[in-house]
């Protein structure tokens, strides 16, 4: 038995159960899981989020705790990105339309949660008149009181929200050196107000993500993504 496969058989995931599958911190609502009928898929972008069993992945940032990712499935084939670091692990599917996390369970500080904000839900397109689109779990959103308020009251009226929004832009031409930054963003609804609550960007180079950037205490962090090579 490889490495990869013994691993599967013996994951974090296994150890805790169905934990993160079931009770994780973050549960994602995705409906929809397909592009638009006029947008064409990207092969650049594909790549980039392909994820594969063994793909791993070291993430570093200025200030906070290095990150070790490694992708596995579960005994249900599930698959999820796991950082050997933090012990957080975030769920994920794709497919030829869209890449999507669908669970966090974890440390709420380290980089594999921000990357799980920042690429919630991705259209593995170019086609920058799409937005994706989706609605976080609310225990998400850092408004207690609305979340306490929500809770008393989500049998009758929902009247809080955070939504995700991502759109996907071309940065250069060059079809031999292609680059696309990936823009997202979180914004919370209380009633009919919308109010923005993190921005994030996600630059892919040469078929690989190259880094991602977002908001932490109101300063900008950049972490660098290095896959592993083998």
């Amino acid at each position: 038995m490889n490495a990869v496969n013994k691993r599967n058989t013996f994951s974090p995931l296994t150890r805790r159960g169905m934990l993160a599958f079931v009770a994780g911190i973050a549960v994602s609502t995705l409906a929809i899981t397909a592009l638009p009928a006029t947008a064409a898929s990207d092969p650049a972008l594909k790549k980039a989020f392909e994820f594969l069993p063994g793909y791993n992945l070291t993430v570093k940032a200025e200030g906070m705790e290095e990150g070790r990712w490694e992708v596995f499935t579960d005994a249900y084939n599930n698959a999820y990105v796991y950082c050997h670091n933090s012990g957080a692990i975030a769920y994920f599917k794709i497919n030829e339309s869209v890449f999507y996390f669908t669970s966090f369970h974890g440390n709420k500080e380290s980089l594999l949660y921000y990357f799980y904000l920042a690429a919630y839900k991705i259209y593995l397109h170019t086609q920058p008149s799409v937005t994706a689109t989706d609605v976080f779990p609310l225990q998400l959103s850092r408004n207690n009181l609305g979340k306490w308020l929500q809770d008393i009251v989500s049998p009758f009226f929902i009247f809080s929200r955070l939504h995700y929004e991502s759109i996907n832009k071309p940065a250069t031409a060059d079809f031999l050196n292609s680059s696309i930054s990936i823009s997202s963003k979180q914004v919370l609804q209380f009633l009919s107000v919308k109010r923005a609550t993190q921005h994030s960007l996600i630059d892919i180079q040469d078929n690989k993500i190259l880094s991602f950037t977002f908001l932490k205490n109101n300063k900008e962090i950049k972490a660098l993504c290095i896959p592993k090579e083998f």
